[in-house]
Order: structure tokens, then C-alpha cells, then sequence
């Protein structure tokens, strides 16, 4: 088989290394995407008046955005905000099915935003946070 499903996504956060609250009734992760800007090179002898670039010294750990049913008061609310009022950045860490056993990638990040979405007639209450990773990103697989 060449995929491995998404179900069992499991997240970590805590004000310590390592985050002890799992978040409960999570049901969509978009784990960070670490992407680097491309600094532009050109000058006006560039073969062909073709632009060239060159990679930025540093990398952007990027932000992961976290869907969850919203039940406020609940422990997830009040961790949720625990983590957006912290003056310091948060702990995380997100499991996700490997090859073989699971991957863990465990990094810090600021809480940007959290709060509850669109509170139609018809549906059922969720909530949305955004965490911007400071620092590196480890990971590891596990068995």
C-alpha cells in the first residue's frame, strides 16, 4: 500500500516540555510547512535578462492551523485559551501515522488565534486555533 490514512492524529500542548493536554475532539490538523524566501539576484548582466535568485539564510517554521468541536468552558476551551493568553511561547506536538509505528514532531509556537466559528441555526459548534512555530521542528519516528 503507498498511503497511510489520516485517522488517529493526536495533539500535545502544554506551558512545558513536554505538553501533557492532549486536545480532545480534534478533527482536522494542518501540520506546519517550513518554507524558505528566494531572494532576488538579478542584475542587469544576468544571461538573457533571465531573473536569478538564491536561497534566504533562514527558514520559516511555519504555522499549523487546529479544527475542533467547540464546547465552551470545556477543557479544550480552556486550554485552547490558556495557550492564547501566554506570554511565552507554547509547547506542541502532533503524532501522525509513519511507515511503521507513528512520527512525532514536537516544536514551540505562539498561539495567534483560537475562538469558535460560524454559529449557524442548523450544525454543530466548532472552533479554530493557529499556532505560528518558533524555533526548529524535531521529529522522530516511533514504534
Amino acid at each position: 500500500m503507498s498511503a497511510k490514512p489520516t485517522f488517529g492524529v493526536v495533539l500535545k500542548i502544554g506551558s512545558s516540555s513536554p505538553p501533557s493536554t492532549t486536545l480532545s475532539n480534534v478533527f482536522s490538523v494542518s501540520p506546519p510547512r517550513t518554507s524558505r524566501d528566494a531572494l532576488d539576484v538579478t542584475t542587469h548582466g544576468s544571461a538573457g535578462g533571465v531573473m536569478e535568485f538564491m536561497p534566504d539564510g533562514v527558514v520559516d517554521p511555519g504555522e499549523m492551523t487546529v479544527s475542533l468541536h467547540y464546547i465552551a468552558g470545556d477543557s479544550n476551551d480552556t486550554a485552547c485559551l490558556a495557550a492564547l493568553a501566554a506570554a511565552a511561547p507554547y509547547y506542541f506536538i502532533h503524532t501522525v501515522n509513519a511507515a511503521s509505528g507513528t512520527y512525532n514532531r514536537a516544536f514551540q509556537g505562539v498561539v495567534t488565534s483560537y475562538g469558535p466559528d460560524e454559529l449557524g441555526v442548523k450544525g454543530k459548534q466548532t472552533a479554530s486555533m493557529t499556532i505560528k512555530v518558533s524555533g526548529a521542528v524535531t521529529q522522530e519516528v516511533t514504534a
